[in-house]
């Protein structure tokens, strides 16, 4: 009814800009928003409207609860007079609609307020001196993380407000309580680091909070027909050609600045997937697969012109023109841009996200990159491999979180021991309250205290202990646990020796707090008793012996109950240097095992690319050409390639390193009308394809080799 009277032009609709389209309604579950002019006319026919659809479907407007907004144009008699005509309960919009402010103030920090105050009330219902160090963890991942979520899903929150976020949560996790401070041992943003790094994982709220933004640019950007989209793009960016070009007005709105936010990650990430159109520019568009995505260099003495991508393509066999890459790009970026797989029909470019195997924009790669940028900026240091596989190996134990996150707090030399908080500032003596000889540090504390010698000799670790003495502690932990972590028992070996390491604290702070005497012999229970119920709880089941599982893929070598007219394999074979190649063999599917390759075999040799998922994906691409070419119909393909045929059969087109042949395979495909099955074999029942690629990287250079059905495939 509204849409027949907005095409009779006698509603009008409500446009933000000239250029924009113009909204009549907005119908939501719960909810629904209507767009007029504030003139009497149209009050009047809407009322008419409301009327005539309450006659007709028996459901009644409520309009004690409906309310009515005006542009602040209109001054305020007028507004009561059509308030009145509409019969509405109240005039104005309320604070907060679905937990997001109706208007953004002035003050931006007013504004958003009440998402520190949600916070705020959440971690003070909890009685944070009961919860565990690994509850905390959980808590604050999983509840506190999640609460403004929505709300930096729409707006740009505040710098401020985002430094006080952060330190409500760090405050929590360090066991500070109301009116108490604590130390806190790391600084937040190292925390927010990931668990391979050293850090725990926790999300900083400032780059979440782009992240999320980001997530709305980029559907802005893949679905301009949207009708936020096409609002924003009337408004805003209408002269320009798509959200990458939008600028920031002087008098933009709130909403729009924090979409320009989330751009601004977004443009760190996006990469031109190169097809064959009239779409990138050489030498101002990030097209390059670099990470992060990257935009060519011109080699010196090269033509100032400013060329599309399309003119580095040779038209006639769609492949690279080399000499005009020569022309343009040294010899390593001649490399790169070779490596590129190229479609051979009409496959328009196309804007990817760069950080993801399927080419879409995921929120977590996309976290990952704004916490490199920002973590970059303030100067944190990247661990090494050595490093990245230590702390893998620490949280993949399979151990109480108490004691991993006891061991990490060690490794980062952040347990609380006298020379610790000597350090920090504090007005402490540092000498070991237990033997008073020496500064109580992690390695005096663990191996060299006379206490620590006396248990360890007690448990059977005597011999050992004479090496571990003369490290520091993370270098005992390399050398002994992590290095050995391969070797037959060595989960007990590590439970026993970190459980000794927590025994040790753990007397340490009786000692302390509690005044207890030192009594070896309790220790040691102690720890053998904790040893067999962690050894019960976590080991005993990841020891069992697994129950094999019946396998559903046929061991055969045929297919019997197959009745597919054709059969054919296909497989990608790299070599060392620069190139690579994509094979195919096609046969009669009616022959037997040893002769069912007899139509063809075929392979081409693509220089500069050596991907294997590329390869593959090239191969499926020239199979099915030539099967279409060959007008083969009741066709069966096969390859061990199983994530290109996984994609294919759940209709996932999209890569980032080969969506543009997925999609002309996608045309392939349609092109049989049903009669093309493909399936996922092993590697033993893909060896045809496979040796056929092999063989034609030995007969390079040719860039085609075609094979008859010769000898050597004959006796395969």
């Amino acid at each position: 009814m509204i849409k027949e009277k907005i095409s009779s032009k006698e509603l009008q609709g409500v446009r933000v800009s000239p250029s924009a389209p113009a909204v009549s309604h907005l119908l939501f579950a719960d909810d629904s928003f209507l767009f007029l002019r504030a003139s009497r006319r149209e009050c009047q026919l809407l009322m008419a409207l409301l009327r005539e659809y309450e006659g007709i479907s028996g459901q009644r407007l409520n309009l004690a609860k409906s309310a009515a907004f005006f542009s602040p144009n209109l001054d305020s008699s007028a507004q009561s007079e059509l308030g009145t005509l509409l019969g509405v309960g109240s005039i104005g919009l309320l604070d907060r609609y679905l937990g997001l402010p109706s208007l953004v103030q002035r003050s931006k920090k007013e504004t958003f307020r009440f998402v520190e105050e949600k916070l705020m009330s959440v971690l003070q219902g909890w009685k944070i001196r009961t919860l565990s160090i690994a509850a905390r963890e959980v808590l604050l991942k999983s509840v506190v993380a999640a609460l403004p979520i929505y709300t930096m899903s729409c707006f740009w929150l505040p710098a401020d407000l985002i430094r006080r976020l952060n330190s409500h949560m760090a405050r929590f996790w360090w066991g500070a309580v109301q009116g108490q401070r604590r130390v806190h041992w790391i600084a937040w943003k190292s925390l927010c680091g990931s668990k391979h790094e050293g850090g725990l994982g926790f999300r900083d709220f400032g780059c979440f909070n782009q992240t999320l933004l980001a997530k709305v640019a980029w559907r802005i950007l893949t679905e301009p027909a949207s009708l936020l989209a096409r609002i924003l793009k009337g408004r805003y960016f209408v002269g320009h050609h798509n959200l990458l070009d939008a600028s920031c007005g002087s008098n933009s709105s709130w909403g729009w600045r924090s979409i320009l936010h989330g751009r601004d990650l977004l443009s760190r990430g996006l990469r031109w997937q190169v097809g064959n159109d009239f779409s990138v520019r050489v030498f101002e568009d990030a097209w390059l697969p670099t990470s992060p995505p990257s935009i060519p260099s011109r080699r010196p003495g090269a033509p100032v012109s400013s060329p599309f991508v399309s003119a580095l393509i040779d038209p006639g066999s769609c492949t690279w023109n080399m000499a005009a890459l020569r022309l343009f790009f040294n010899a390593d970026t001649v490399k790169l841009i070779s490596s590129i797989p190229l479609p051979q029909v009409q496959i328009p470019d196309k804007l990817i996200w760069h950080f993801e195997p399927s080419g879409v924009f995921q929120v977590r790669s996309a976290y990952h990159l704004a916490f490199q940028c920002y973590r970059s900026g303030v100067g944190r240091p990247r661990v090494n491999q050595m490093d990245h596989d230590m702390w893998l190996w620490l949280w993949n134990l399979k151990l109480p979180p108490k004691l991993k996150f006891f061991v990490w707090q060690c490794l980062n030399r952040i347990l609380p021991t006298r020379e610790a908080l000597s350090l920090r500032g504090l007005d402490i003596i540092p000498i070991c309250p237990v033997c008073g000889r020496k500064v109580e540090s992690l390695e005096h504390l663990f191996f060299n205290c006379s206490f620590a010698r006396k248990l360890w000799s007690l448990v059977g670790f005597r011999s050992q202990l004479a090496g571990w003495d003369k490290r520091s502690f993370a270098g005992m932990v390399r050398e002994v646990l992590f290095h050995k972590s391969g070797r037959v028992n060595n989960s007990y070996f590590n439970l026993q020796v970190i459980a000794m390491f927590w025994r040790i604290w753990k007397n340490m702070c009786m000692v302390l707090f509690d005044q207890q005497q030192v009594c070896l012999e309790s220790r040691a229970a102690e720890w053998r008793h904790q040893v067999n119920e962690i050894e019960y709880a976590f080991l005993s089941a990841s020891l069992s012996p697994a129950i094999p599982l019946p396998s559903s893929v046929p061991t055969g070598s045929a297919f019997p109950h197959d009745v597919h007219q054709f059969h054919a394999s296909f497989d990608g074979a790299t070599r060392r240097g620069d190139a690579g190649a994509a094979a195919y063999v096609i046969g009669d599917g009616s022959s037997d095992a040893g002769m069912v390759f007899s139509i063809a075999a075929a392979a081409t040799i693509y220089a500069g690319i050596k991907d294997a998922h590329v390869l593959e994906t090239l191969a499926l691409r020239d199979c099915l050409k030539e099967c279409s070419t060959r007008q083969l119909t009741s066709l069966l393909i096969t390859s061990d390639a199983k994530v290109i045929l996984d994609k294919c059969l759940a209709g996932d087109f999209n890569d980032s390193k080969v969506g543009a042949i997925l999609r002309e395979i996608k045309a392939l495909l349609a092109g049989f009308g049903g009669y093309c099955d493909l399936r996922f074999v092993g590697r033993h029942r893909n060896r045809e394809a496979h040796l056929v690629a092999k063989k034609s990287l030995s007969l390079s250079p040719r860039v085609l080799s075609r094979f008859d059905y010769v000898s050597w495939l004959r006796s395969l």
